[in-house]
């Protein structure tokens, strides 16, 4: 039998204190995990990556283009269940195409409302590969930053705002 890992594998619990508010000045100060061939978990920082590489070492480098924006929202009208959107591709001026989760409950015509109603969606439509299309998210106030075609949004406020959500 063959084990196929799913999104949800990768969902855990992160405690606040362990999320960054701001990135880091100096980028290899950055933490990072190693994994051990004998399966010990290690604590390091970044810039010791290469003296932890040894020859015939594999290094795989993830340089997926999937954008920090992250939007969390409710069903206009309906409150209820929190829904999470990434913003992938900037596809005209006010419209993006977007990952969703819990992807199956959003369909064409569904209006969503982020940040307290600073900002309204439309899901336009579903791609062939179960991506959202969401017209109107370039109202955002300014918390979207908007360059060459990507986008980038204050993490740190918008998790603040995820936090007085689920206190609700």
């Amino acid at each position: 039998m063959e084990n196929r890992l799913t999104l949800a594998d990768f969902d855990y619990e992160l405690p606040d204190e362990l999320i960054a508010q701001t990135p880091l000045m100096h980028r290899d100060g950055s933490r990072l995990l190693t994994l051990g061939a004998d399966g010990a978990i290690g604590h390091r920082r970044f810039s010791e990556l290469p003296s932890l590489l040894r020859e015939g070492d594999v290094l795989v480098v993830n340089d997926t283009r999937v954008i920090p924006a992250r939007l969390f929202g409710r069903k206009a009208g309906a409150g209820g269940t929190l829904f999470e959107f990434v913003l992938l591709e900037r596809r005209s001026l006010d419209t993006w195409e977007m990952l969703c989760r819990p992807g199956r409950r959003v369909r064409p015509g569904d209006g969503f409302v982020f940040g307290g109603g600073e900002l309204r969606c439309t899901i336009t439509e579903v791609t062939d590969g179960g991506n959202r299309i969401g017209q109107s998210i370039s109202a955002y106030l300014g918390r979207i930053r908007v360059f060459d075609g990507k986008a980038s949004i204050d993490l740190a406020a918008e998790y603040k705002w995820l936090k007085a959500c689920e206190a609700q």
